[in-house]
């Protein structure tokens, strides 16, 4: 019968018996070896990978990701994003459970939206976000739109078959892509002009000439 490698190597390490270990049942379609896990270690093996592609949802499987921390370290009072939170990443689209910080070191983390960005998420929305959109995928549209002319629409189409091209759709969250688009374009465009960084209440319009 075969045998978790994830807990043979624990098993080994601890000396103990190992004919007792959990059965193996889940692969990820990203890691590289094919390697087959059971769900205490695939979830422990993607802390920090939580947009790869398991043929079941890592979220299926309990796995929550922490924002406003280090992949391994604890928040001691977790705040839970509402449930079917949404990434758009360059393999598909995910259904992620998320945790915002909400301790003592929240106000250093910032905002849930500040949580998002630092960890490389770019928020749908800035207050209570139920969408995000990965630095990488937005990116990679920029690419696809100026080199191939991609629409928003084509790519959109690309992220769900990429998700699961069985019929079954993911969650719908067009609307949401195109305001990332849009938002995450005009930006790039502030930058490219050195009005991006602004260190003034009144934002880029109170940026002066020059």
């Amino acid at each position: 019968m075969q045998q978790c490698p994830g807990c043979c190597k624990k098993g080994k390490k601890r000396k103990k018996s190992q004919d007792n270990l959990p059965l193996p049942e889940y692969r990820c379609r990203d890691c590289h070896g094919g390697m087959v896990y059971c769900q205490t270690c695939v979830v422990t093996r993607h802390l920090e990978n939580p947009l790869h592609r398991v043929y079941i949802a890592l979220a299926d499987l309990n796995l929550r990701r922490q924002r406003g921390h280090s992949p391994l370290s604890c928040c001691t009072a977790p705040e839970r994003a509402i449930k079917g939170f949404v990434v758009l990443h360059t393999n598909g689209i995910h259904e992620v459970n998320v945790n915002f910080c909400g301790c003592e070191g929240a106000r250093a983390a910032g905002t849930y939206d500040i949580q998002l960005l630092r960890a490389g998420w770019f928020p749908a929305t800035h207050e209570r976000p139920q969408t995000a959109a990965t630095f990488a995928v937005l990116n990679y549209f920029q690419q696809e739109t100026c080199q191939a002319k991609t629409t928003m629409y084509d790519f959109y189409g690309v992220l769900e078959k990429l998700t699961g091209n069985t019929g079954v759709k993911p969650p719908d969250r067009y609307r949401e892509w195109l305001r990332l688009c849009r938002e995450y374009e005009h930006i790039l465009l502030l930058a490219f002009g050195d009005r991006a960084l602004v260190f003034d209440p009144s934002g880029v319009n109170g940026t002066g000439p020059g």
